[in-house]
Formats: C-alpha cells, structure tokens, sequence
C-alpha cells in the first residue's frame, strides 16, 4: 500500500527484501508487513523490529492460517488484504498512539493493561506485552 498511504500523506519507505527492512533507514512509527515475504518470514522480521526500528507492527497479508494470524496478532495487528488500505491507515494511526502510549507508562513504571482474549486481533486492540 505505498503508493496509496503515500498519497494520504504518510512518508513511507518501502523494503521488498527482510535485509533490506534491516537496512532501513528507520525509526519509523511503525512497520507494516506482510506475513509471508519473498526471502523470509513477516513474524521474524517483527520480531527483530520491534522496540528497535519500530514500536509497532501492522501485518497487511492475505494469510488465512489462524495460526499465523494469533502469531501475528502477539506481535501487532492483523489487517487481512481484502480490508484495503484505509483499514490498514487506520489500524496504523492506532497502533503508533497505543505504541506511544505504552512507552510513556513503561518510563512511568505504570503496568501496561494486558490483552484478555487469545482471539487473533485482525482490527485493533491493546498489543500484548510479555514481562
């Protein structure tokens, strides 16, 4: 969805390989990915991103495993394709407030509400945090 969150005035940075999403020339607000990559896994790269180049992670993927989706739903939030990019504008926006969010209770030592349900988040919701 470059093109498209380009035009709705988002900077984007576009990586097609997982180096070069390594390579990037982040931070960034946040890292849109899609599950299944040319030369590796979306869940790994997340993994490596996130609280590094990224404090949150949006999968935009066309993946109707459910496991995949719980997997991707642990780490951020699972926009199936056929949501469309404004969807995933969206979820984005409130992934980078609740990202936000999350670091300033951390510098404030104030506990991070958890997620109750196991259900894959494929809208949004609070992203778990793992103590």
């Amino acid at each position: 969805p470059k093109r498209e969150l380009g035009e709705r005035g988002h900077e984007v940075e576009l990586a097609v390989t997982c180096p070069e999403a390594r390579a990037a020339s982040g931070p960034f607000d946040c890292a849109v990915l899609d599950v299944d990559l040319p030369d590796g896994s979306g869940l790994d790269l997340a993994r490596e991103l996130l609280g590094t180049v990224s404090p949150a992670v949006v999968f935009f993927s066309g993946s109707l495993d459910p496991r995949v989706r719980l997997d991707a739903s642990d780490l951020g939030t699972f926009v199936p394709k056929s949501a469309g990019v404004e969807q995933v504008e969206e979820i984005m926006l409130e992934s980078v407030e609740e990202a936000a969010a999350e670091l300033a209770a951390g510098a404030e030592d104030t506990p991070v509400p958890q997620r109750e349900s196991s259900t894959p988040r494929t809208r949004t919701g609070p992203r778990k945090k793992r103590f």
